[in-house]
């Protein structure tokens, strides 16, 4: 029998080195795991501020495969947290126009929605939260004007949640975006939109394909006010006559006031198209008293003059102008894609939940 070939001393030494590299390795992931859940607790703790500035110190991390695998162990409570302290510095870094490195924390916040729907697909609590950050996500990149990002994550809430109403909602309102920008740019080269022919037919089946949006959103949630909100006002540029019943139907269902004035504000404008200046006035006194914004004060303003109401015109329009400077309008933050708020507040709630 021949003997057992023993290691030789270079081998050994590789077999040792190896071990503790791989030690090492341990330990380092370790620490970096535990570093890393700190800042988790500090966020869920309502510290956002102090751990999204300590995030932002760590660098451009990726989250790749292997680091995805030690963040498995985040308990629910964690993962949320982590979503939100990664999505809230994307959102920073967007705002300072820094797109490449908010992507980044996005996408990050996006691998932890994943791990969070492969843990509890069908449980109500993940779905709710994973639905509503894809709805966000997509409206924070519609605002900022990057419609084909927006529409890459509703793309992937989609596949998870074939049946998200939001979702649709975000889907249609990027196409919507799609049709004013093109518009706009049209006005802008000379271009008549009114009048028919291909720009003007280009911009309608935009707004058609909108519409067969938030039709699919209502099939999935018949309550959903901004469904009912966002086709009403489809429907209004497309001189569809279901306008009206879609925005009463909006007015219906809404428990906020930025839809309900919005509702109004829309249902004066149909009033207005259709040459009933009373019906108008009502519509858009009803949005002014829901709060004093430029848009209902101007929009009252004008119908009060073409009522020949001259003095109440004048007055409206003077208090409109010491509005000129506000930004919380409901109108313009839906003119410019529809950034939610609300959603944003909801997640982060969701977020520090104890």
């Amino acid at each position: 029998m021949a003997p057992a070939h023993r290691p030789s001393g270079r081998i050994t030494l590789i077999i040792t080195i190896a071990a503790v590299l791989l030690a090492v390795s341990r330990t380092a992931s370790a620490q970096r795991l535990a570093a890393y859940v700190s800042l988790v607790d500090q966020y869920s703790r309502g510290e956002a501020q102090d751990a999204v500035v300590q995030l932002a110190r760590r660098g451009n991390e990726r989250i790749t495969k292997d680091i995805a695998a030690w963040m498995r162990q985040l308990s629910p409570d964690q993962l949320r947290a982590a979503v939100m302290m990664h999505t809230d510095l994307g959102y920073v870094l967007m705002a300072g126009g820094q797109g490449s490195s908010a992507l980044l924390q996005i996408r990050n916040a996006e691998s932890l929605i994943g791990i969070m729907i492969g843990n509890g697909h069908d449980m109500e609590a993940p779905r709710a939260f994973a639905i509503r950050w894809y709805a966000f996500t997509a409206g924070m990149y519609t605002s900022q004007g990057q419609l084909d990002a927006a529409s890459g994550f509703v793309r992937a809430g989609l596949v998870a949640y074939p049946r998200a109403a939001e979702l649709y909602v975000a889907r249609g309102s990027i196409m919507e975006m799609r049709a004013s920008m093109d518009s706009s740019d049209d006005l802008r080269r000379g271009i008549s939109v009114s009048r028919a022919g291909r720009p003007a037919l280009r911009i309608a089946r935009m707004q058609e394909s909108a519409a067969a949006d938030f039709e699919r959103a209502i099939e999935c949630d018949g309550h959903f006010a901004p469904a009912h909100l966002h086709r009403g006002w489809v429907h209004y540029l497309l001189h569809d006559d279901r306008a009206s019943s879609d925005l009463e139907a909006a007015l219906a269902a809404t428990a906020t006031d930025d839809v309900r004035y919005l509702a109004h504000l829309f249902l004066g404008a149909v009033a207005e198209g259709r040459g009933d200046l009373e019906a108008a006035r009502t519509e858009f006194e009803a949005a002014r008293t829901i709060a004093p914004h430029q848009s209902s004060s101007v929009a009252l303003s004008r119908v009060e003059a073409a009522l020949g109401h001259t003095e109440r015109a004048r007055t409206i329009a003077a208090e409109a102008a010491g509005h000129a400077a506000q930004t919380d309008d409901p109108w313009w933050n839906y003119h410019l894609g529809g950034f939610d708020a609300d959603i944003l507040f909801w997640l982060r709630r969701e977020a520090r939940h104890q």
